[in-house]
């Protein structure tokens, strides 16, 4: 179980990817984000480096809140993204400062998205998470 102390902490959450033409988007939030908050996560995670190592967990302020990266690169066992995908970051937007909470949530984020490709899945955690402050999942 990931949980979080505060569940009024977290502000959003985004996918961003780089596909197999090299053309880095992001490509779901929520809620809404900002063009200014979408530019940093693709920025600051470097997925536009197509040379790029995988990077650990990132983390650096954005206007008055945090924001939280980890990107990651897609594997052949990957199967539901290997096909458009070459690499991806999960982001979260949070008013306070958890270097460990917000890992551990990225981390479970990831995995849920690697395993099936499916925004409705992250969402799920996510709403969980904001709401009761935990997620119980596969993990």
């Amino acid at each position: 179980a990931t949980e979080t102390s505060k569940k009024n902490q977290l502000i959003s959450v985004a996918i961003a990817e780089r596909d197999l033409n090299n053309d880095v988007l992001l490509a779901w939030s929520y809620p809404a984000t900002s063009k200014a908050l979408d530019r940093a996560i693709i920025k600051r995670s470097d997925l536009e480096n197509i040379d790029c190592a995988d990077q650990s967990f990132i983390w650096t302020r954005q206007d008055h809140s945090w924001l939280w990266l980890l990107p990651t690169t897609v594997r052949a066992e990957h199967l539901y993204l290997t096909e458009q995908v070459s690499r991806f970051v999960i982001a979260i937007q949070s008013q306070d400062f958890d270097p460990e909470k917000y890992k551990a949530l990225c981390e479970v984020l990831v995995h849920l998205y690697q395993s099936s490709a499916n925004t409705v899945n992250v969402l799920e955690a996510y709403l969980s998470v904001f709401a009761t402050g935990q997620f119980q999942g596969p993990q």
